[in-house]
């Protein structure tokens, strides 16, 4: 039987000459080819771990999606699993789809210009789960008018990171389970109003779970707005610190009675007491070591104080991170069910977010 007839069963890809290599795979139905795509994008992602580099982790799909638009449809999902929107006024756009990014001043165009490619991205793609969206408050409604005009809304977007913007964002990403709202750059620092707008708007997101404000404080209005918007949220990350004291900020939160993991910012921003200095120059030269010895010490004992306050009043908690960025993450093995005291366990503070697997 000539080479070219041989049943695939009988053969293996490296016994066909070069030339034909290519004709085998276009020969792939399409459940074997998407596990074909399936399988490169778990094993650049197992690659890119072992690496802890920042290149592209989807490198070994690109080759393939330029074969052909049939090789391309299906790699498409596997690339753009995630998408990311930067615009600032007072700096150039960014774009960023998944690893690609391009820079140019802002246009009347661009709304719909990416529209359209968001469009034909999500026609395409049943796999985008994470989508970041950073524009400021005055030109968002040209971007979210773009996108209703072209009856573009992300349903398979399960974790959402915004900026400070208006609140028919949520409209296009009705099935998030977890969102995320970050600050603005340097210079633009009023955000209240639009995080009250964003809060109040939250129970249009029924499947919402989790959920992230960074701010730069709490106020009482804030925690009223939450509680009201999501009063059955799972998991409440509020890194920043706080003005309040500790005890109030604490039972405030414990309003929220059905938090599992909660997030706040590390035991030197709650006032505790434990103030540590900061400029680096002082654990240098004489005494230093001493001084990171004892601020050890007092960061420890700080920190317990803060875990055992917060577990006697969340008595469902399963998980406390504390810290904004590389935060510990501390657990209870409590006495009894009820009980509102029990040995904490700790897990120290890594490179990257214990609370990745949410947002």
């Amino acid at each position: 039987m000539p080479k070219s007839s041989a049943m695939l069963s009988g053969a293996t890809i490296e016994s066909y000459p070069v030339a034909n290599k290519s004709a085998i795979l276009c020969r792939l139905n399409d459940d074997v080819l998407d596990l074909v795509c399936a399988g490169l994008c778990d094993l650049a992602t197992a690659d890119k771990q072992q690496r802890r580099g920042r290149r592209e982790d989807k490198a070994s799909l690109i080759p393939l999606s330029t074969t052909c638009k049939r090789f391309r449809t299906f790699c498409i999902p596997y690339i753009f699993q995630t998408f990311k929107l930067e615009y600032y006024a007072a700096d150039p756009i960014t774009l960023k789809l998944a690893f690609k990014a391009d820079e140019t001043l802002f246009t009347d165009a661009l709304p719909d210009a990416l529209a359209s490619v968001l469009s034909t991205l999500t026609s395409l793609n049943s796999r985008l789960e994470r989508f970041t969206l950073t524009i400021e408050p005055k030109r968002v409604d040209l971007f979210v008018a773009a996108l209703v005009k072209r009856n573009v809304v992300f349903t398979s977007v399960r974790r959402l990171n915004i900026g400070h913007c208006a609140d028919q964002v949520l409209d296009l990403f009705p099935n998030t389970v977890a969102l995320g709202i970050h600050g603005l750059p340097y210079r633009q620092t009023d955000v209240r109003g639009w995080n009250t707008g964003l809060i109040e708007a939250l129970p249009r997101l029924p499947k919402l779970q989790s959920f992230y404000l960074d701010q730069t404080s709490y106020e009482d209005e804030i925690i009223d707005a939450l509680l009201k918007a999501i009063p059955n949220i799972k998991t409440l990350v509020l890194p920043c610190g706080i003005w309040s004291h500790f005890e109030t900020f604490v039972s405030k939160l414990a309003r929220f009675r059905e938090v599992e993991v909660l997030g706040i910012a590390d035991s030197s921003q709650l006032n505790v007491g434990f103030c540590p200095p900061r400029c680096g120059n002082a654990y240098m030269g004489p005494g230093g070591a001493e001084l990171a010895r004892r601020v050890r010490q007092q960061c420890d004992e700080a920190n317990e104080r803060v875990a055992s306050t917060v577990f006697s009043q969340f008595l469902q908690l399963t998980e406390l991170w504390l810290g904004s960025y590389a935060p510990n993450m501390v657990t209870m093995d409590r006495d009894d069910k009820d009980s509102r005291t029990g040995k904490l366990k700790w897990s120290p503070a890594t490179n990257k977010h214990h609370w990745d697997k949410y947002f």
